[in-house]
């Protein structure tokens, strides 16, 4: 190819084995590169090596095989080095200008960094430079972005070399106060990064350590808004480097504190805790006041609470923090202190509801974060009375001082506690006040999606259907994504990912594909115990939707449930197995694996009937309680207390527990009006995974009772449920059981049911089958890749 290259660039195209030797040297030079051999050949053609005979008119080389190896220089970068010196002055340094800036200039802000010194050009004259740059294969204009830009990297990288080392570190310099001057809006803050990037290349003594710390620090924050955290830690960084390797690291205290408390919580979010922890040793060994210590010490505590997840530990720390500042707040309080504390926040309110909060003005005050993690805290480990003398201590605060941004995220968990007592009503008023009072911080994206996120998956979910609000959790995600608040973008993953299962929304690749991609965003940030949900989630979907020998176990490709847990330590390992239990029980009920459903059963009754996720909490209790009643399960409380769980949901209007409630009770007491009920439910909160389960159960009932056509016309409709929601497996083992499903025809399937839900009279039925067959049909066919089949379905035209 690179023969055929040469010999068309020097007019050989007939002639192509007297290039031979040209290209056998040009091609050990450039490998092959394109760029190169270009460069390579220019090259030959300005030492001469390689000319055009005027005499002949055609291109001739008359030196030998090996002095064209040494006319030829070993690097690319040298080769277009020596063409770029050929050209004249101005042009060289526009290209070096144009080398340091790796965003694309426009004319007018190109002509601005070029003026230095002596030289000072137009724009027209930079527009005819740019033009001469483009006619020696240099530059290319891009209609993109409307400007020049370098056609190759290693042109960029020969320009950066074009100038002399002593003159390089007092053009960069020069290029970032333009830059900074440049920047005068949003639209041009990218001057600021290369600004920066630029200075932070300077040794220290050619820079203002201090000035240059805060450009950093101004950097950073535009970092943080974009989302760009690698970013915002990188120049956090830069800037605490700058200090330390001048020797002024605590010369300006109020700077380098201010520095110190920007680095600490971005390393704690982006799980570098060795950094985060080096950062907040120093605050707490040179800060002078309590208050200056103050995101240090919660930091502390934040990071010992995520890096082993020890919520105890972490309790104690906070509450000590808390204490620190006055506070009085019992590690271990009493009936006593929950009556006295209540009583207090009482008379602060004045009677008033809780409503009466959005009258507070907003105050910008650090505590605030402090109460809101000891809280999160407090609700892994369930020590109710300790949250509750902290809510009702912070809400006092509120009334007293103003509101804090965090305010209305911690607010929200006196909802949960509603919600754990049974109080559904009162649960989630608190959720419409906490909504109310976030318009007061809708500015702030992080605290806004993430007040918003714990709202939908605590308290939205009691009463709203999952299909309802799972695009919400999915924009939440996104905007905490966007923000680089990634821990809380995480958690609203899962919450999308548990209620997209819940609602019975459709399986498949993509949402395989989905899962696989935030999963692989959580280990890019160290948030591995974030991933390994994923990862089993996406287990669970494969178990559905794939062949295998053993689907109520979790042991494949994405998610290997044993070496997993055998990974981690105690309190991540029961945690994991609550959440991979709720999702393997649910396998072991569609697949009617009675022993795996028996000793989940072991398991998951060792947990607390609560939980403060609901996204997590109702997979958990509803196949729980299903299985108790399916396998008869030894201890009669487990399904009890589950079925009295959906059932207090239910009369309070839940339209994700009517379903589930009216399905137990069916699978409790088995009848033909239980069932039909239960499908009815199904039908009505489109929950196409459960409709199948029910219609499944109700046809194995009717077999028990002797009702074969109606048991089969049951399974056929089940089994077309399973196959439209994705349960692919599923619907290739019910054709292994039931042969008869080979045959059987979709269109008859659906018409079993009614919209109301009941069956069809056998008279009706005959009429419609009558019917069906004299109308006009059209045939089409559906390929199934997991069955490895063809089936006609016929179709009314």
């Amino acid at each position: 190819v690179i023969t055929q290259f040469i010999a068309d660039s020097i007019g050989k195209e007939e002639e192509v084995e007297e290039v031979t030797e040209l290209a056998e040297v040009v091609y050990q030079k450039t490998m092959g590169n394109i760029f190169c051999v270009m460069q390579a050949m220019e090259e030959l053609v300005r030492k001469n090596a390689l000319y055009y005979d005027m005499m002949c008119f055609e291109w001739r080389w008359a030196v030998s095989k090996v002095e064209l190896s040494t006319t030829i220089s070993d690097d690319v970068v040298e080769t277009v080095k020596g063409k770029i010196k050929e050209l004249s002055s101005e042009i060289q340094y526009m290209l070096i200008v144009m080398a340091y800036v790796p965003n694309t200039l426009e004319v007018p802000v190109l002509t601005e960094l070029m003026k230095r010194n002596s030289v000072s050009l137009d724009e027209s004259r930079v527009a005819e430079l740019l033009k001469k740059a483009t006619e020696e294969a240099l530059l290319m204009y891009s209609a993109e972005s409307d400007n020049y830009i370098f056609i190759h990297d290693r042109i960029r990288e020969a320009s950066r070399g074009s100038i002399a080392d002593e003159d390089k570190d007092d053009l960069l310099l020069h290029l970032s106060l333009v830059l900074q001057k440049l920047a005068k809006g949003p639209e041009t803050e990218w001057c600021l990064f290369v600004a920066v990037d630029l200075l932070n290349s300077l040794p220290s003594e050619k820079t203002n350590c201090n000035d240059l710390a805060r450009l950093n620090m101004r950097v950073s924050v535009i970092a943080r808004n974009r989302g760009i955290v690698e970013k915002q830690s990188d120049v956090l960084h830069e800037g605490l480097q700058c200090l330390k390797s001048s020797g002024k690291l605590w010369e300006d205290y109020n700077l380098t504190l201010s520095l110190l408390n920007d680095v600490i919580p971005c390393d704690r979010e982006l799980g570098c805790f060795d950094e985060a922890t080096a950062a907040i040793d120093e605050v707490l060994a040179n800060g002078k006041t309590l208050d200056d210590k103050f995101i240090a010490n919660v930091n502390q505590f934040m990071v010992k609470c995520d890096s082993s997840r020890d919520y105890g530990t972490a309790i104690e720390d906070g509450i000590k923090i808390l204490n620190m500042y006055g506070y009085k707040i019992p590690l271990k309080p009493t009936k006593a202190d929950v009556v006295k504390e209540e009583m207090k926040a009482k008379m602060a309110l004045k009677n008033r509801p809780y409503s009466c909060l959005a009258e507070i003005p907003v105050k910008d005050d650090p505590i605030f974060q402090l109460f809101a993690h000891v809280c999160e805290c407090a609700i892994f480990q369930s020590h109710e009375r300790l949250l509750t003398v902290l809510l009702k201590r912070l809400i006092r605060r509120v009334i007293d001082d103003g509101m804090g941004k965090e305010f209305p995220c911690t607010f929200v968990i006196l909802g949960v506690l509603m919600q754990k007592k049974g109080k559904v009503q009162a649960s989630t008023e608190i959720g419409n006040v906490t909504l109310l009072l976030l318009e007061k911080f809708k500015s702030d994206k992080i605290i806004y999606a993430r007040t918003k996120m714990i709202v939908i998956a605590t308290l939205g979910f009691q009463l709203q259907s999952f299909r309802s609000q799972v695009d919400a959790l999915l924009h939440c995600h996104k905007d905490l994504k966007f923000v680089g608040s990634i821990e809380n973008a995480m958690g609203a993953a899962i919450g999308y990912f548990c209620s997209y299962l819940s609602a019975g929304f459709p399986l498949g690749p993509l949402l395989e594909s989905k899962l696989q991609i935030v999963e692989e965003y959580g280990y890019r940030y160290d948030k591995g115990s974030f991933a390994v949900l994923f990862k089993m989630l996406r287990q669970f979907a494969i178990n559905l939707r794939q062949r295998s020998d053993n689907p109520s176990e979790f042991n494949g490709d994405a998610y290997n449930e044993e070496d997993t847990l055998n990974g981690m330590n105690e309190q991540k390992s029961k945690m994991m197995l609550r959440d991979s239990g709720a999702y393997r029980i649910q396998l072991a009920f569609i697949f009617g694996d009675r022993e795996c459903m028996t000793s989940m059963l072991d398991i998951l009754s060792t947990y607390p009937y609560t939980f403060h996720d609901v996204t997590r909490l109702h997979p958990r209790l509803c196949f729980m309680g299903l299985s108790a009643f399916a396998v008869k399960y030894k201890n009669k409380e487990v399904g009890g207390k589950c079925l009295e769980y959906f059932q207090k949901l239910t009369k309070a209007g839940s339209v994700n527990a009517k379903p589930v409630y009216l399905f137990m009770l069916a699978m409790k007491k088995p009848s033909k009006s239980a069932f039909e009920s239960a499908i009815d439910a199904t039908k009505e909160a489109s929950t196409l995974h459960l409709e199948a389960m029910v219609k499944e159960h109700y046809g194995l009932y009717l077999q028990q009772q002797n009702e074969n056509k109606l048991a089969n016309d049951c399974l056929a409709s089940s089994y077309f449920s399973y196959y439209d929601w994705g349960a692919h497996s599923k619907a290739l083992r019910m054709t292994q059981q039931y042969h008869f499903l080979a045959k059987t025809s979709r269109i008859k399937a659906k018409s079993l049911f009614s919209a109301s839900g009941c069956t069809e009279t056998s008279s009706q039925s005959q009429s419609a089958e009558k019917s069906s067959v004299s109308s006009t049909r059209r045939v089409s066919y559906v390929y199934n890749s997991t069955f490895r089949s063809k089936k006609e379905v016929k179709e009314k035209s």
